[in-house]
């Protein structure tokens, strides 16, 4: 594994290609990852990066590959698109057979021996891509040819964080054109799309079903404690740069795990912004966690023009919240919605379905919380059932019935990916099957909502139909 030589430097980055990606189901924008690494790998090297995103662009994959002699190709993976990412890295090396073919993201990180036993990939870049890239793109020595060796990634710091984001290339970034297609895809009179904003790499809670916590952890090989942007004022200057670089700006959405993890640091951010005659206009879309909410924090929320709050709520039953170390009691999310309707603030509530732990009466107790929910004027997305990502401690030690799909791969081998975990009891068990018949036929028909918080409705009457009770 090396790279070209006989070329100059050059990178281009492919975009995971799926429709039922959750962030491009719910609002299309740009992935924040490739911007950022391109924005870094420019500024710091000052060579020709770009992006192929399948979800905008009218060019093919081998087009882009064989516009330019690439020295490396980066293809970003999800779980959710793995057979065709595995697709885009076996086009992308034979376009450009002398190309470094390199996969990288969260699914890379958890499941790289996956992608190196099926696809054609030369190697998987661990964590955070961009110190990686600019090693590699500077002509610092490569593992040599025939060797497969694993070297652990950097930890990043705060700094780094800081540097990454300093970087992000805001006024190369085709935002019109996503959300063009998000008030498609949301069919809402009115839509504006968002910049969204990471400030913090993710949240501490290890919740049993998440990756997302443990990527640093098994990238460097040691304990990762989370990083973010060093002040609240470096997070005010990206978003006064997005308010000056898109005009057309009106949203900005917090994807970070949990916004509100430092109280005073978010209040800074956002009385700035409601404040400031050049952001005042802004509202924001944030997301943080039910022990952080109180009365006087959803009203606080409202003054500085938060409009909605995202929630994961994920169980209504307490023993499976504790089992997924999920600390938090599910009857708060009751008064939380009530005050977010008092005060003007839109509640966007996150739960699992089906868990492989469920009993029958805690199933019908979940399909009683989601109506409560639904009576009392709340959002709800609704994910079906656990999915199994790599390297979750929920998968590490399920010892149940998996339930996968079979792909194939460029040598005619036949692969598993794991879809779901099967309830453990047997009536439960057949509850979720018939559920998910009714629910995949409804997701490929004509009237499925592709915004995820759209399919809340029908999620349940399925679910009411399957218990019987509707």
């Amino acid at each position: 594994m090396h790279l070209r030589y006989d070329v100059p430097p050059s990178l281009l980055l492919i975009a995971p290609q799926t429709l039922w990606d959750p962030v491009k189901r719910n609002m299309p924008s740009p992935q924040l990852g490739l911007w950022r690494i391109k924005g870094y790998i420019q500024r710091k090297l000052g060579i020709k990066v770009e992006i192929y995103d399948p979800w905008y662009s009218d060019r093919s994959i081998d087009e882009i590959c064989k516009a330019h002699p690439w020295a490396v190709i980066g293809v970003s993976t999800l779980n959710d698109s793995l057979p065709q990412d595995l697709s885009n890295i076996n086009m992308a090396k034979r376009c450009r057979p002398k190309s470094l073919i390199l996969a990288g993201g969260i699914e890379a990180t958890t499941n790289y021996q996956t992608i190196l036993d099926h696809s054609l990939a030369d190697g998987v870049i661990l964590g955070y891509g961009e110190k990686s890239l600019l090693h590699m793109l500077s002509g610092e020595p490569l593992p040599v040819p025939g060797m497969i060796l694993r070297t652990y990634a950097e930890e990043i710091s705060d700094d780094d964080f800081n540097d990454f984001w300093e970087a992000y290339p805001l006024e190369e970034i085709p935002f019109a054109v996503y959300w063009q297609r998000a008030k498609e895809i949301r069919k809402e009179p009115g839509f504006s799309g968002a910049f969204r904003i990471v400030d913090v790499s993710h949240c501490n809670r290890r919740c049993t079903f998440c990756s997302i916590s443990s990527l640093g952890a098994i990238a460097s090989g040691k304990e990762c404690l989370p990083v973010r942007m060093a002040s609240p004022e470096i997070v005010i200057e990206l978003i006064c740069k997005a308010v000056h670089t898109i005009p057309e700006l009106k949203v900005i959405y917090s994807v970070s795990d949990d916004f509100l993890t430092d109280w005073d640091r978010a209040a800074k951010i956002l009385t700035f912004t409601s404040e400031h005659h050049e952001t005042q206009h802004l509202v924001w879309l944030v997301q943080s966690s039910i022990p952080r909410i109180t009365q006087d924090r959803i009203r606080a929320l409202a003054q500085y023009n938060v409009k909605h709050l995202t929630l994961g709520l994920e169980s209504f039953i307490p023993r499976v919240l504790k089992l997924i170390h999920k600390n938090q009691d599910p009857e708060d999310i009751y008064s939380i919605v009530d005050w977010c309707k008092e005060f003007g603030v839109e509640p966007y509530i996150l739960v699992i379905l089906f868990f492989p732990m469920m009993t029958y009466d805690e199933l019908k107790h979940t399909y009683e919380g989601l109506r409560k929910l639904q009576d009392m004027g709340a959002s709800i997305s609704i994910e079906p059932y656990v999915r199994p990502y790599p390297k979750t401690a929920i998968g590490l030690r399920h010892e149940g019935e998996w339930q996968f799909d079979l792909h194939t791969d460029y040598l005619g081998n036949e692969y598993r990916i794991n879809r779901a975990l099967l309830p453990e009891d047997p009536k439960v068990k057949q509850i979720f099957l018939s559920f998910q018949k009714k629910y995949e036929a409804y997701m490929v028909s004509s009237e499925a909502h592709l915004f995820k918080g759209g399919t809340s409705g029908k999620i349940i009457e399925i679910l009411g139909q399957c218990l019987n009770l509707v």
